[in-house]
């Protein structure tokens, strides 16, 4: 595995966004071309996908530990990959949507910006694709989010994030930041896991009204 402490993390920061921003970019500048090779664009970013996947989750097999998919980006990762291979209109609406989380994993890379030092690879890789989904949808597949849609993934999740606090207190994990160890259940003491996912499931609903918006002021100029 590659760490990422070997340069100014505020540099590796500026570069992976820089890289990010350009590629979205290129999208929508040159959705031609992506159309034309989407093909080999999709299987070669497949290779890359897998490679991060194995060391995420192979790799520390052989040193006895292991790791689950139980984070949101992480689930969404696993949906990239199989589409890269397979495709399937039928993952684009939750692609779009939960893909758009990886945003923040962009922009907010695992807290403080000098947290870049303890990332590996994988991390970067996979937000990274994640986060570019919902622009490919748009710009090469002509996708178009609605709310009704959004309503239902984020109503989905808040769901699942319920019905999983159990699990997750009975084996001790921290996935979907559903542990002690979340600061937020330090900055408000009267939040249980219970209320971190009614909360959560909120803020993803806004997020993603906001992205059918934006989505739905695109396509109107587009259309103009």
């Amino acid at each position: 595995m590659i760490r990422f402490d070997f340069a100014n993390p505020y540099l590796i920061y500026f570069l992976y966004n820089l890289l990010f921003i350009a590629t979205v970019l290129a999208l929508f500048f040159f959705k031609g071309f992506f159309k034309r090779n989407e093909e080999a664009i999709l299987r070669l970013s497949g290779v890359l996908l897998l490679y991060s996947q194995g060391v995420l989750y192979i790799f520390p097999l052989f040193e006895g530990n292991y790791t689950l998919p139980f984070f949101i980006c992480r689930i969404t990762t696993l949906l990239v990959l199989f589409y890269f291979f397979f495709g399937g209109k039928f993952l684009h609406d939750v692609l779009f949507f939960f893909g758009s989380t990886g945003m923040f994993a962009v922009w907010i890379p695992a807290g403080p910006i000098d947290n870049i030092a303890n990332l590996r690879e994988y991390y970067f890789i996979g937000h990274y694709f994640v986060a570019l989904f919902p622009f490919y949808l748009i710009a090469v597949k002509n996708y178009r989010p609605t709310r009704p849609t959004a309503i239902a993934m984020a109503v989905g999740f808040g769901v699942f994030l319920a019905a999983f606090v159990p699990v997750n207190e009975a084996m001790g994990w921290n996935y979907f930041f559903l542990s002690d160890r979340n600061p937020l259940f330090d900055m408000f003491p009267w939040m249980n896991h219970y209320i971190f996912a009614f909360l959560h499931a909120l803020g993803l609903l806004l997020w993603f009204w906001l992205l059918v918006k934006l989505s739905d002021f695109y396509y109107d100029k587009s259309v103009s």
